[in-house]
Parts: C-alpha cells; sequence; structure tokens
C-alpha cells in the first residue's frame, strides 16, 4: 500500500493523502480526476471532484508495469514496456484501446502536435504518430548514449534527459529528423523535468535546477533535497515529492531564486548558517532509472564514516552480484560517478535476465533493501 500525494495550487495549498495499491510513479490530473501510473498495478483512476471524500473508481491492467503517462484530447498515452493508449473521456470506465511495442521499455511520454515522444531508456526516444489514438504509428527514433529517462517539450525544441549527459536539446521543427543543439551536462542523474515559461526546471536526487532554455544556461538552484522523484510546477509553485514528503518551492519571480520550504510572502530565501556541518542520516534511494536496461545506480547516504557494501538478488533470495563501494565518509552519495553503479551483469560478467531484484546496502550497523526492475 502506497501514498500518493497529489497537490493543486489555486489560491492556497490542498493536499489529499489517497491510499493506492501498487507504486506510484507518476500523476496526472484531469477533470477532477487523477490517473497514476501505478507500478505493476497498471493506471488508476482516482476521482477527485468530491475534495473531502477522493475514492478509487476504476483499475487498467497495462502489460507490464506503468511507470509513466501523459493526457491529451481524452486519451492517456502511457509507458508500459510497450506505449498503451486509454481512451479516458470516460473516466471511471477508461480501457485500452491500442498498445505499441518498440526497441527498448517505453518509460516516460510527451505529447506535441499529434506526436507522442516516448523515453524508451536503452530505446532512446521513440517517436509515434497518435493524430488517430487508437492506430499509433512509429515513424521515428533518435538514439541517446545512455538510458533516455524522460523528454519534456516546448515549442519546436524537445528536452531530452540522458542518464550519461543530463540533458540534451533537440530542434523538433522536422519532428522526423531531430537536430541536436544543444547540451547541460550535470554530474547527478537528471530524475524529471518540466518546462514552465522560458525556463526548465531539472530534479536531481538533491536538488532542483533552473535553466534558461534560450542559452541552457543555470539560472537558480534549491540544494535541499534528499532523494527525490518527481517535480510538477503550476505557476510560480514547485513540488517535488522528495522521499516521504512532498516538498512545495515559490520561484521569485523577480529575484528567480528558490526560497526555503512552503510559501513565504515575497519569495525570499531564508538565511542560512554556512558554518554548520551537514547533518546525515542512514538512507538508502530507489536505483534509477527503474526500470533499467543494461545500467543503473543506487543513491545512498551514510551518517558516519564506515565500509559500505550493496548485495543484489534475485526474486528467489540468491546473491547474484556484490558491489563494494568500500570505506566512504559520512555524506550522500548520489552523482553518478559518486552512487553505487550496477552494470546488469552476475559475478562471471553475464548479463542477468529480465526480472525483478532486491539490493541491500550494509553500512555498519545500517541495513536496508529495495526493489528494481530489469527489462530487456
Amino acid at each position: 500500500m502506497k501514498i500518493v500525494e497529489i497537490a493543486e495550487a489555486f489560491n492556497a495549498t490542498v493536499t489529499h493523502h489517497i491510499p493506492v495499491d501498487g507504486f506510484a510513479a507518476q500523476v496526472r490530473v484531469s477533470d477532477g480526476y487523477a490517473f497514476i501510473a501505478a507500478g505493476e498495478s497498471g493506471v488508476i483512476v482516482i476521482d477527485l471532484r468530491d475534495a473531502e471524500q477522493p475514492k478509487n473508481v476504476a483499475q487498467i491492467h497495462t502489460p507490464e508495469p506503468a511507470w509513466g503517462l501523459e493526457i491529451g484530447g481524452g486519451y492517456a498515452y502511457v509507458g508500459a514496456g510497450a506505449l498503451v493508449v486509454l481512451d479516458i473521456r470516460d473516466p471511471e470506465n477508461s480501457r485500452v484501446v491500442a498498445q505499441r511495442r518498440m526497441p527498448g521499455t517505453a518509460y516516460r511520454i510527451a505529447l506535441a502536435d499529434g506526436h507522442t515522444y516516448v523515453a524508451a531508456l536503452d530505446g532512446g526516444v521513440q517517436l509515434f504518430d497518435t493524430t488517430i489514438p487508437e492506430n499509433p504509428r512509429a515513424i521515428g527514433n533518435y538514439e541517446t548514449e545512455g538510458n533516455a529517462t524522460d523528454i519534456a517539450i516546448k515549442g519546436e525544441r524537445a528536452y531530452l534527459l540522458d542518464s550519461h549527459i543530463g540533458m540534451r536539446v533537440l530542434d523538433i521543427t522536422d519532428a522526423l529528423r531531430p537536430v541536436p543543439i544543444g547540451t547541460y551536462q550535470t554530474e547527478t542523474l537528471p530524475l524529471d523535468a518540466q518546462i514552465s515559461g522560458d525556463h526548465l526546471y531539472l530534479l536531481e536526487p538533491e536538488r532542483v535546477q533552473i535553466v534558461d532554455t534560450h542559452d541552457f544556461k543555470l539560472v537558480s538552484r534549491f540544494n535541499g533535497l534528499r532523494f527525490a522523484s518527481e517535480l510538477t510546477v503550476i505557476g510560480d509553485a514547485v513540488y517535488v515529492a522528495d522521499l516521504y514528503d512532498l516538498r512545495t518551492f515559490k520561484v521569485n519571480q523577480h529575484l528567480f531564486g528558490l526560497p526555503v520550504d512552503n510559501f513565504t510572502a515575497f519569495g525570499k530565501p531564508a538565511r542560512r548558517d554556512n558554518t554548520t556541518a551537514p547533518r546525515y542520516i542512514n538512507q538508502l534511494g530507489q536505483n534509477f532509472p527503474n526500470p533499467f536496461n543494461p545500467e543503473t545506480w543506487i543513491p545512498y547516504e551514510i551518517s558516519a564514516d564506515t565500509f559500505v557494501t550493496i548485495q543484489i538478488y534475485d526474486r528467489h533470495g540468491t546473491q547474484v552480484r556484490l558491489l563494494e563501494p568500500g570505506p566512504r565518509p559520512a555524506g550522500r552519495y548520489t552523482a553518478r560517478t559518486k552512487a553505487a553503479y550496477w552494470d546488469g551483469r552476475n559475478e562471471a560478467g553475464e548479463a542477468v535476465s529480465s526480472g525483478i531484484y532486491f539490493y541491500r546496502i550494509h553500512a555498519n550497523t545500517f541495513t536496508a533493501t529495495r526493489k528494481m526492475v530489469i527489462r530487456k
């Protein structure tokens, strides 16, 4: 049982806590209903029209776990291994109307001008003509250096998250022939991206970066996150799912800075005592990307200097790989070059098969376990 937090910004911030069967990977709201990509539970529909009593009203099973979705024109386009199209014009009777396989694994979705862009992990970006939603047609693709983990569209540009680079910008004036026009490189793993106005909000495990979409330069950033997973921008409000919390920020449009948590009257940053040493706690983050093929990174945080090992098991409890980051000082290890890395191979150097795996960290007396999925 998971808790999904859905925030809507009008005159105030309203947060609903709604029990959902499954892992809530991504949420989109349309016409009073929330559509949730809920991992192995497929897509779950929640009626939000009664703010006091939101309720689950439908569940649509997908061929594989649902990891992302976007909504447009009465249809939901779901990344669930394949591209799955749902007719949601009657939300409580939503139904699958099309499925399309592709190279890689359909993960996150972006919509623009009758086209559906699919970030397909090791399959790069796959492009479909969905002017007829019931009959998506594959019409092109764009290869990436690493896993294509997300994509955002604004006008004639696509902003693609690549696990080996950070962000790559494509000119999609001709959708069939995307042209790379710039990059924004990051040391950490890019998790989520959204465009608002002339700025792109780029979410990483520990921070939000605001990038100018004209020259791809950093405008502002906030470094106070722990293990973030999803970001949403509504007006001048920024919502971040950060570990077990929903964190809210307000963008100061004049100074263009991100203040500390919660809304402030004028959006002024609170003072920070830079002489205070950071305090770390023991935590194991969710691997990213997830699902993945062939590689993934495992973020973690430790409260004291210690030797770190991470064991990887298959679903039967058999250890397939031992990762040894080794002696580490207290700190947070989320950057691409610092998080634990697994190439999807066992101790013999053989690629493991598709399926569910578990990883367990050992750091002094701290142990924790999480689940991950390899999809080939």
